[in-house]
């Protein structure tokens, strides 16, 4: 594998892989669009490059334990 001595640096790095930290850095910007602008959950799925409504309401749930429309009514 080409790259894998650099995936191998970046999880020594940042203490998770690439996939793990784009998602984290996605969903991290979604909470702030949600708390800041009157998007709506597709709009906001789409803005972090998250294509799958579904997809981006699970990694949502596992990453905050709630659903994007609940958080936003926090």
């Amino acid at each position: 594998k080409k790259y894998e001595g650099e995936e191998e640096g970046f999880k020594a790095y940042y203490g998770k892989n690439l996939t793990t930290y784009i998602r984290e850095k996605r969903l991290s910007k979604a909470g702030r669009l949600l708390r800041e602008s009157d998007l709506t959950i597709a709009e906001i799925a789409n803005a972090v490059g998250i294509r799958d409504k579904a997809q981006f309401y699970r990694d949502f749930r596992a990453e905050y334990a709630c659903t994007p429309d609940e958080f936003r009514k926090k």
